[in-house]
């Protein structure tokens, strides 16, 4: 065991004794005194100070309230004594200040964010769709025995999964939408159409190229909506779906459909090279390729370009094309994935736990068969003798006895011990059958108030380990304090509907085992 970080004599509350430095907290024993009068946790410390007077150095701790409870803060004034006052006064300033620092850190690394107006809809709105949630709420945070941020903490895959769904958006709609013209322009007059905002929308999700075309044309005032579409009902998007057989015209969307050209491929379209511009390439010279300059030289690129391939390469590419042709259509057909279920029970399934199959029996493939038994009829002729002369008795003593048997069921008799005892054990088993199928119909659900407690105490107890796996004695104390009076409740519900006939002890008597378990873990 590592022995205390620093020991000094100080006084406190007029009194004289020891201040002792520890590794997870510091104390004040008074002298004489086996057990110390004072224990502060290094989490619990958040600032100290000091006076000016030299002759009697005094430092002021204080020590926050522990989680969860109403209690102020508390100051403790220790009052450091000679001969080396000042000088122990500043080591524990220094050991304190490294404490608060990390005080610090550690809050603002476990510091959640505050709940915003968007958390607490989601939580309203999950309680509104579950009842029995909703009334486990209320009788959990409403009544103060947890907090709101402890209850929903359970519940993160909840919280999770209703921020999803309101996430959600719904998408463009599939259906087409169709503009139809007031008028065929047969007799002269024009043919409108009536388009709304919700109709240009849907144009625009369902062709990029018209949504590219009208961010650079419309967006930007180059044309208007009216022009732009008439346009639309002049190309091709539109007058292929309405089944027009009037050629389209595709000019003003031509430019829009080519793709932007990458700046960063090897061989860009668009790009423009300066053959006198060395910046592009300071390690080339113009000698090095006097054809091509500094720009990139596909023609050293063994393959690059079709139409300078040698003729043997062109011939070989062909004939390449044509064999995967003629394999495709004669190859094998993949072999068919093997279900899920058989997958893992092949994974799972213990070799010493399998039945042993029997291998099935090969024919030998021997030559001349009289040789083969003949060698092996030497060795079995004896036993062969002996096995004749017992079959052969066996056969003529059972012989004997069938033909003399004859059936005498009229002098056959039962004994009348012997039948009753068979049938009261019958009856007996019988009325038990009857009597527990009765009992198992007639046991009454437990009561509303005792389906109360079990919920509750459920979830006090996930908070409860919480709290006792994050060192929480002061929280995990105050449930424990809860649940014992919880249990004492219980226990009476259990009582008073047993006397009535139900089996609430037996339903209840998890629970109770598990609030056991938690106050002999608080201890």
């Amino acid at each position: 065991m590592a022995g205390p970080r620093l020991q000094c004599s100080a006084s406190y509350l007029k009194s004289i004794g020891t201040l002792t430095f520890g590794q997870r907290e510091f104390s004040w024993t008074e002298t004489g005194a086996d057990t110390p009068a004072l224990r502060v946790p290094y989490p619990t410390v958040k600032s100290i100070a000091q006076n000016k007077n030299p002759a009697k150095p005094i430092l002021k701790v204080t020590q926050s309230s522990p989680d969860d409870t109403e209690q102020p803060e508390v100051n403790h004034n220790l009052t450091f004594l000679a001969p080396d006052a000042v000088e122990n006064r500043a080591r524990v300033i220094t050991l304190l200040g490294d404490v608060i620092q990390a005080n610090n850190r550690t809050i603002k690394a476990v510091a959640q964010p505050t709940t915003t107006n968007e958390d607490l809809q989601i939580r309203h709105d999950i309680l509104r769709k579950d009842e029995d949630l909703k009334q486990l709420h209320a009788s959990l945070v409403l009544s103060r025995l947890i907090s709101e941020d402890d209850f929903w903490a359970a519940r993160q895959e909840l919280l999770a999964q209703e921020k999803w769904q309101r996430s959600q958006r719904k998408g463009p709609t599939g259906v087409i939408i169709e503009l139809r013209p007031s008028g065929n322009g047969s007799d002269g007059t024009e043919t409108t159409y009536k388009v709304t905002n919700e109709m240009i929308t849907s144009i625009l999700s369902q062709y990029p190229i018209v949504k590219r075309a009208y961010d650079d044309t419309v967006t930007t005032n180059k044309i208007t909506t009216e022009d732009f579409l008439r346009r639309f009902l002049e190309s091709k998007y539109y007058q292929k779906r309405a089944g027009a057989s009037i050629k389209a015209s595709d000019e003003f969307f031509a430019k829009y459909e080519t793709k932007d050209d990458d700046d960063y491929a090897e061989h860009p379209k668009a790009a423009s090279y300066e053959s006198s511009n060395y910046l592009l390439d300071l390690g080339a010279q113009s000698e090095d390729h006097t054809e091509t300059g500094n720009r990139p030289d596909s023609t050293m690129r063994a393959g690059g370009v079709r139409a300078s391939l040698p003729l043997i390469r062109q011939f070989n590419r062909v004939s390449e094309g044509v064999l995967k042709s003629t394999l495709a259509g004669q190859a094998s057909l993949p072999k068919p994935a093997k279900p899920a279920d058989e997958v893992y029970k092949e994974s799972t399934e213990l070799d010493d736990l399998r039945v042993e199959q029997k291998q099935a029996a090969k024919a030998l493939m021997i030559g001349d068969v009289s040789k083969y038994y003949h060698a092996q009829a030497g060795s079995a002729a004896g036993q062969e003798d002996v096995t004749a002369v017992y079959s052969a008795s066996f056969k003529q003593s059972l012989r004997q006895t069938i033909l003399g048997w004859q059936p005498q069921l009229a002098k056959t008799s039962v004994y009348r011990s012997n039948a009753d005892k068979v049938l009261k054990q019958l009856n007996e088993m019988t009325r038990k059958r009857k009597r527990d199928h009765q009992r198992g119909d007639d046991i009454p659900p437990p009561p509303a108030t005792l389906q109360t407690y079990h919920l509750t105490a459920t979830e006090l107890l996930r908070t409860f380990w919480a709290a006792k796996k994050a060192r929480n004695d002061a929280k995990a104390a105050k449930l424990i304090t809860t649940l014992d009076e919880m249990a004492r409740n219980a226990r009476a519900v259990v009582e008073a509907a047993d006397e009535e006939g139900g089996q609430s002890q037996t339903m209840f008597k998890a629970m109770l085992y598990a609030i056991e378990r938690a106050k002999l873990a608080a201890v």
